[in-house]
């Protein structure tokens, strides 16, 4: 028999989410103003990183070029929680951990270990982050 989601997860605190997973309690957070300025930071920084290790192979013109147009996209809003490029991510295994690990507050390698642990478990807990976190959104 199937067990349902309450019997699969712990919940503790309101809105909040716990998995226990290797002797360790992961407890989600909701998706606060606070989670989504941490994911963005999050992204503007891989690709900032990005471009500097492809320092040593560009032209000191080509490598400020590269900064400079990530620092526009920046300031333009491309990595805002939402956006395109935000959602893209989002749909991508880096982008996931790296969302889990702010939700969860844990490190990403704990969070991969975890997702390709107990992935159904770990499914459920962010549809009802989702949900309690925007409850008014609509479902498709």
């Amino acid at each position: 028999m199937a067990d349902s989601v309450g019997n699969i997860l712990n919940s503790s605190g309101e809105g909040s989410q716990t998995i226990e997973f290797k002797g360790k309690k992961y407890t989600a957070s909701l998706i606060t103003q606070k989670v989504k300025a941490d994911f963005e930071k999050s992204m503007e920084k891989k690709a900032l990183d990005s471009i500097f290790t492809l320092k040593d192979r560009l032209e000191p013109v080509e490598f400020r070029e590269a900064v400079s147009g990530v620092t526009r996209d920046i300031a333009s809003g491309v990595y805002s929680f939402g956006s395109e490029n935000c959602v893209a991510f989002l749909t991508t295994p880096v982008g996931v951990l790296t969302f889990a690990s702010i939700l969860f507050s844990a490190p990403e390698n704990e969070m991969q270990d975890l997702v390709l642990s107990e992935k159904e478990r770990f499914e459920a807990v962010m549809e009802i982050v989702r949900e309690k976190s925007f409850p008014n959104a609509r479902r498709e």
